[in-house]
Order: C-alpha cells, then sequence, then structure tokens
C-alpha cells in the first residue's frame, strides 16, 4: 500500500477545531471556568461575611465583640483562604492556556508559509511531509487517535491535526478510512456526525 494525499493548510480549519467549546478563552475554557466561577463565589461570601460582621458588631449594646461576631470574622478568614486558593488555581490554568495559545500560534504560522503539505500511507508507516521536512513515524507509535467527520487527531511521540476542511472531500473518507483500519490498537474516538 502506498497512499498519498494532499493537504491544503487553511488556518480557518486549524482554528475552528483548537479553539472549539470556547478553548483558549481565559474565563469561558472548560479548564478556567470552574475556578473562575468557584473564586467568584467565594469572593461575594467572604464580603457579605465582613460585611455583615461589621453590621453586627455596630449593634452590639456594650460594644464587646460577641461569640457571632467572632465565628464571623473566622468564617471571613477561611473564605479569604479559599478565595486566594481558587484564585491561584484560575491563575495556574490561565498560564497554562496562554502558553497552548502560544505553542497554537506558532504551529499556524509555521504551516502559513508551508507550500508543500502531504501525508504518504504505507503498510509499515505515516509519513508527514511539510516542504523538506519529513516525519516518519511506524504505526505502532501512534497510541491514540480520533477519526470523525470533521478531523483526525493522531497523538503519540508527535501530535498530528488533519481537518477535513483541508482534503478534497472525496479523499477525507478514503483517507479516513484507511486510518481507522491502520490504527485498531491505539485508542479510537467513536465517530461523530458532522454539525
Amino acid at each position: 500500500m502506498h497512499s498519498e494525499f494532499e493537504i491544503s493548510p487553511l488556518l480557518e480549519a486549524y482554528e475552528e477545531i483548537y479553539f472549539a467549546n470556547n478553548n483558549g478563552h481565559y474565563l469561558k475554557s472548560p479548564q478556567t471556568k470552574g475556578f473562575f466561577r468557584k473564586f467568584l463565589i467565594s469572593l461575594a461570601v467572604t464580603v457579605i461575611l465582613i460585611v455583615v460582621s461589621f453590621s453586627i458588631s455596630d449593634f452590639s449594646v456594650d460594644g464587646s465583640i460577641t461569640i457571632l461576631v467572632l465565628l464571623l470574622m473566622i468564617m471571613f478568614c477561611i473564605g479569604q483562604i479559599v478565595t486566594i486558593i481558587f484564585l491561584l488555581g484560575f491563575i495556574q490554568k490561565a498560564l497554562e492556556i496562554k502558553q497552548w495559545k502560544k505553542q497554537i500560534r506558532n504551529y499556524l504560522k509555521k504551516l502559513k508559509v508551508t507550500k508543500v503539505y502531504k501525508v504518504i500511507l504505507t503498510d509499515s508507516s505515516f509519513t508527514i511531509v511539510q516542504d523538506n521536512t519529513e516525519k516518519i513515524i511506524n504505526w505502532s507509535s501512534i497510541i491514540r487517535a480520533e477519526i470523525n467527520n470533521e478531523y483526525i487527531s493522531l497523538e503519540g511521540q508527535d501530535n498530528f491535526l488533519i481537518p477535513a476542511k483541508c482534503i478534497t472531500q472525496g479523499n477525507y473518507p478514503k483517507l479516513r478510512k484507511m486510518l481507522s483500519e491502520k490504527l485498531k490498537h491505539a485508542t479510537t474516538e467513536p465517530q461523530q456526525n458532522s454539525k
């Protein structure tokens, strides 16, 4: 077997896949959304606790600290610690997204100037040719594959993404079928219907 498939590196097609479901968005990304919501809730609860604490202490008869105020102040301190933990978690995830976006942007810049981009399938390997660079990957080194109607994603020592929009429409089903047969050993995701 020896099959070649030309790939047109359409940047929009890659961006649609990489940045789908708000990936890359600092506040709405699946990685940061939970931390950001928890941070806002804990911050609101903390502010409410401090306001209630001060308002109760103003109404005390002799000006002494009551047990309720003391309890609210302790809860405020715990709330502050929890708020800081969620803020740090959010910042860590946001920095990871920033680094990931930088890698994706660099990859897309490189793709933009690519003149020759093709995939060659043989019995023993999967080859990616980009201009003068050729990467030969043995089928056994691909450990995970996601093959659906929108894209093909292969993971191993190197990761590859091939959007369906970047291959002529008649060739994409053929490539998808050939890869599915060769990658039976890899963990594959079920095929999805196109949107």
